[in-house]
C-alpha cells in the first residue's frame, strides 16, 4: 500500500511532528479522511503502530489514514503536547493535506468527510475533536480512557512489573521533548518506560499527567463537556481489559444516548488491553468486533 509522509508541525529547535499518509492510488475517486492516533499512556509509542489490518481495511473503503506522531508526556503538558498536536493535525489534514495530495500523488480529497480513530490513549485524543469546529463526521474510540475522576483510574494495574528505579525515572525529564518511541526501550532499565511503568502500576498516571486539572482534561467534560452535538460515536473494547475497564466504554455510551447521540458498541469476550492489534480483514474477530467500528465511520461519510 503506498503512503507518503509529511510533516505536519514543527517545534523547538527545528524538531518535527511528523505523519504517514496511507492510500490507493489505484482508485482515483474522491477520498474520505480517517485521523488514526497511537496509543502508548500519552508518553510513549508512534504512528506506525497502528494495526495493519485497519489502515488496510479503511484504505480499501475510500479513505485516506492519516496516522501521526505527536508531543510526548512527561517532556510536555498533556494538553499542549498528545491533545494539541491532536487538533493540530485534524485541521492541518483539513486544509492543508488536500493540496499536497493533489500535487505529489494526484488524489482528490474531501476534507468535509473527516472522521477519527485510535486505540487507548489515542482514542483518549480523538475524543476532543468532538469539540473542534466543524466536528468530525464520526469518531471510533477503541479501549480509551474517560470519565478521570471514576475510582478505577486510582487502582494499581495488576501487571508483574518490578518497581522503577526513582533514579532512573527522574532522567526522564532530561530528554528532549519525543514524538516516538521505540518499542524495544520499553522496560524499567529506560527512564521513560520506568516512568511509565510506575504511574500505571501504582494508579498515578491520570492525575500525574492532568496534575488534578480533571475538568479541562478528560474527554467527558472539557469545554463544557459532552452535548447533544457531539459526534456519532463507537466503541470496541474487551472485557477483559486491565489498564482501561470496559465499563469505561459502557458508561460514556449510556451518556452519549442520554443526550441523544448516535453511538454503539461492540465487546470483545476475552479481549484483553491490544485485543484488535494482530486481526486483519476476513479474520473471524475482525469481523466480530473490529470491523463494526470502521463501518460506523463509513457510513458518516
Amino acid at each position: 500500500m503506498p503512503s507518503k509522509d509529511y510533516v505536519y508541525k514543527t517545534f523547538g529547535d527545528n524538531q518535527e511532528c511528523a505523519a504517514t499518509v496511507h492510500y490507493d492510488d489505484s482508485d482515483k475517486s474522491s477520498k474520505a479522511i480517517a485521523i488514526a492516533s497511537h496509543g502508548g499512556a500519552f508518553s510513549t509509542g508512534h504512528k506506525d503502530i497502528i494495526p495493519e489490518g485497519q489502515i488496510d481495511w479503511l484504505v480499501k473503503n475510500g479513505f485516506v489514514v492519516v496516522a501521526y506522531n505527536y508531543r510526548l508526556c512527561p517532556n510536555v503538558s498533556f494538553l499542549e503536547g498528545p491533545v494539541g498536536d491532536t487538533i493540530e493535525v485534524y485541521h492541518w489534514s483539513r486544509k492543508t493535506l488536500p493540496g499536497l495530495l493533489r500535487r505529489d500523488v494526484g488524489l482528490e480529497i474531501d476534507a468535509d468527510r473527516i472522521t477519527a480513530f485510535g486505540q487507548s490513549a489515542g482514542a483518549t485524543l480523538i475524543m476532543t475533536l468532538g469539540y473542534e469546529s466543524p466536528r468530525p463526521k464520526a469518531l471510533l474510540n477503541i479501549y480509551g480512557a474517560a470519565y478521570f475522576t471514576d475510582e478505577w483510574w486510582s487502582k494499581p494495574v495488576p501487571m508483574p512489573w518490578e518497581e522503577s528505579d526513582p533514579a532512573i525515572m527522574a532522567r526522564v525529564f532530561d530528554e528532549v521533548i519525543q514524538t516516538s518511541t521505540d518499542s524495544k526501550d520499553f522496560d524499567i532499565s529506560h527512564p521513560r518506560a520506568a516512568w511509565v511503568c510506575d504511574k500505571l502500576k501504582h494508579g498515578r498516571l491520570l492525575s500525574t499527567l492532568c496534575g488534578h486539572m480533571y475538568e479541562q482534561c478528560d474527554p467527558i467534560t472539557m469545554k463544557g463537556g459532552l452535548t447533544k452535538d457531539f459526534p456519532p460515536t463507537y466503541f470496541l473494547h474487551g472485557d477483559q481489559d486491565v489498564l482501561v475497564n470496559v465499563k469505561i466504554a459502557e458508561k460514556t455510551v449510556e451518556g452519549l444516548k442520554k443526550l441523544g447521540v448516535e453511538t454503539g458498541i461492540a465487546v470483545m469476550e476475552g479481549g484483553g488491553h491490544g485485543y484488535d492489534f494482530a486481526l486483519k480483514d476476513g479474520d473471524k474477530d475482525f469481523e466480530a468486533v473490529v470491523k463494526p467500528g470502521l463501518e460506523f465511520l463509513k457510513s458518516h461519510v
